[in-house]
């Protein structure tokens, strides 16, 4: 029985190590195309839709509609991708190619990472470290993550300018983010939106205060070029009916149920 308890064991452990590296030599540093995804160009980021000139979102029988009666096909933990190395990763393509084919809904978590690779999480795991290595301020930084920067991170500015020239190249499209704000991440989220560019198309509710009972048409916020809506949630983000949200930004249980 001893015996037999040894050779599992060892087998367990084989299995780890050669998981981690496998993992290893996929996500480590010296993969060059383990960082974030790269600038798109104005070709590579044309919707599909775009050859439908009096179509809003595709359809032009979304145009008369408001934005709370449109169904939105959203992609759950964007930035996770296969296409941008993700370990794990929640889809196979990237938030990019999501666009392009038709989904206007981006779901993206923000994460203060501190550089770490997966080779870091993997040995975290297997030694029972479970100490926060993010305690070093002066090394952090935002992401887009899903959970931990380790198992892929997107960089925020690329992600951002990506969207603003989706929407520059495609001006019938309308594009709602949905952000889960990590701990800490909320000013610099805030910041990087600003600096994207992406300020001059969020829509705006004038009162900032939630109660928004009343949304516009796709076809009215086409016309007031005003075609992206951001939500967020978690992170120092509570309902903008009792709290004062940063402006253009929606509390995202204040209207999704």
């Amino acid at each position: 029985m001893g015996c037999c308890k040894n050779v599992i064991a060892s087998l367990v452990c084989t299995a780890v190590l050669c998981g981690a590296g496998v993992a290893a030599y996929m996500y480590g540093p010296w993969n060059k195309d383990n960082d974030s995804g790269s600038e798109e160009t104005t070709t590579t980021l044309t919707a599909k839709s775009s050859t439908c000139k009096n179509c809003c979102n595709g359809l032009e029988s979304n145009c008369d509609l408001p934005i709370d009666q449109v169904t939105w096909a959203m992609v759950h933990n964007a930035m996770s991708s296969e296409d941008d190395f993700f370990y794990a990763a929640n889809n196979d393509l990237s938030l990019e190619k999501a666009l392009v084919e038709g989904y206007r809904g981006l779901m993206l978590d923000s994460c203060l990472c501190n550089g770490d690779t997966i080779v870091d999480v993997i040995q975290d795991f297997v030694t029972g470290n479970d100490e926060d290595t993010e305690e070093n301020t002066e090394e952090q930084y935002l992401g887009f993550c899903h959970g931990t920067c380790g198992a892929g991170s997107r960089k925020p500015e690329t992600v951002l300018n990506n969207i603003k020239t989706f929407l520059d190249v495609n001006p019938n499209e309308v594009l709602i983010l949905e952000f889960e704000v990590g701990e800490g991440t909320l000013e610099l989220l805030y910041e990087a939106i600003n600096d994207s560019g992406l300020e001059k198309y969020v829509l705006r509710d004038e009162e900032n205060d939630g109660t928004v009972t009343t949304w516009p048409t796709l076809q009215q916020l086409i016309s007031s070029n005003r075609r992206l809506l951001l939500f967020a949630h978690n992170g120092g983000m509570e309902s903008c009916a009792t709290s004062t949200c940063p402006e253009g930004i929606f509390y995202t249980y204040d209207h999704f149920r």
